[in-house]
């Protein structure tokens, strides 16, 4: 599969100073909403990409929403472990976790996930061909 169209976008409009657990709005989201927003995070980058079949048919559009984190790890794991209820979880070699979760109205193929790594996290989704509007 191919990775292209990486976007660089500042998150200027995305404002998180006081957001807890509630639902803060990612901007031009698709299901991401549905995740559950940590707190004491200072905004990063959006990027977007897609993927592409063997043939060069796109397959899914991506986007992530990247963050700094003021907390450990542990901290943000222990977070979505309790504040989003239906992710699977799973870690990589490198250590990092993510939670995956298909979101309520998703297409097959579709998702939503929350990647913590020491320092930092990101929130993003996978969606059919055309869902992301950038």
């Amino acid at each position: 599969m191919n990775r292209s169209r990486m976007l660089g976008t500042a998150l200027a409009c995305f404002v998180l100073a006081g957001c807890s657990a509630s639902r803060t709005k990612l901007e031009g989201a698709v299901y991401a909403n549905c995740v559950p927003v940590y707190k004491n995070l200072k905004p990063g980058n959006l990027m977007g990409g897609h993927y592409e079949d063997g043939d060069g048919n796109r397959m899914s559009d991506t986007q992530s929403w990247v963050f700094d984190v003021g907390d450990s790890k542990d901290q943000v794991v222990a977070f979505y472990e309790k504040n989003f209820p239906g992710a699977t979880k799973s870690v990589d070699e490198a250590g990092d976790v993510t939670f995956t979760l298909v979101p309520q109205g998703a297409e097959s193929g579709e998702s939503v996930h929350v990647t913590v790594r020491e320092g930092g996290m990101s929130i993003g989704e996978e969606c059919k061909p055309g869902k992301i509007k950038s």
